[in-house]
């Protein structure tokens, strides 16, 4: 297994990342008004804080290539979970992107998706040729 971080705090900065900002920035929000207002900020902390951690947890932190298992998985939780993932016989092959350094862009049978990594050439070699061994096998 072979395990290539993503790039910034979730990869790609979907509307997963901007909705966890806005939750933080809530959260700091309210903190400041309730000690504005001398009250206690337990409910609001519980409030913002809570789906914002749920958020923050789901979000993948790196991408395993597992040829054993002939897988594509996330690294999610912190860190601290291995997910399934997808089979690599349903991508067709990686590449990096020209307009961005960072970016690389998984094409599937149906769709692609795109992965900012912190080594997007060497993942681009491991998965084109994890890709081609489990087409020969």
């Amino acid at each position: 297994m072979k395990k290539f971080p993503l790039y910034g705090i979730g990869g790609c900065k979907g509307w997963a990342y901007w909705l966890l900002l806005f939750y933080g920035l809530l959260f700091v929000a309210s903190l400041i008004a309730s000690y504005i207002r001398n009250e206690e900020p337990v409910i609001p902390a519980f409030a913002f804080y809570i789906p914002a951690l749920i958020l923050w947890a789901c979000m993948p932190v790196a991408v395993v290539i597992d040829e054993e298992n002939g897988r594509l998985r996330w690294i999610v939780g912190f860190g601290r979970i291995l997910t399934g993932g997808k089979p690599l016989t349903e991508y067709v092959r990686a590449e990096c992107d020209e307009t961005h350094t960072r970016r690389v862009k998984l094409l599937s049978m149906k769709t692609h998706t795109f992965v900012e990594l912190y080594q997007p050439e060497a993942f681009c070699e491991e998965m084109n040729r994890a890709i081609k061994n489990n087409k020969q096998d």
